[in-house]
């Protein structure tokens, strides 16, 4: 939630401390952050362990009218089995993530299905734009589902 440093706006009834989640994530408003805590709903544990890298280390603030770039992203997916095919996901707005893990039947906005070599598989991604959304999941073929 986005709120002043004083927090008493949208963290104002937030209580610090272990055990009192409440008042995270609470962000500075002059500030622009992007994050995942926990990575997104998943019940059936169907995807694999995944990191997302960009090229921009300091994102324009579109807040202030500073205009969006494009980053270029990198995708390492991890814990492969060599030989084994899987599908990259890629979702543009959260509303599209599927909450059951039913990725293949889901509303994703591209694919890249590839064949693990290694137990480690980097994949430069399509552009991203600063002031958008990306999500990435990466999870084994099913030959059912798959185009």
């Amino acid at each position: 939630m986005v709120d002043t440093t004083k927090m008493e706006g949208n963290c104002k009834d937030a209580v610090p401390g272990f055990g009192h989640n409440e008042m995270y994530p609470c962000f500075n408003d002059q500030q622009n952050y992007g994050a995942s805590i926990h990575g997104l709903a998943d019940p059936k544990n169907a995807s694999l362990r995944s990191n997302l890298y960009v090229n921009v280390l300091n994102e324009p603030d579109v807040r202030i009218e500073e205009k969006p770039v494009e980053m270029e992203g990198w995708l390492v997916v991890n814990d492969l089995t060599p030989g084994t095919e899987y599908v990259v996901y890629r979702y543009n707005d959260h509303a599209n993530f599927p909450t059951d893990s039913n990725f293949h039947g889901s509303k994703f906005d591209s694919k890249h299905v590839f064949k693990a070599e290694k137990k480690i598989y980097k994949y430069k991604t399509e552009q991203i734009m600063s002031d958008s959304e990306a999500y990435f999941v990466a999870v084994p073929v099913d030959k059912k589902n798959i185009e």
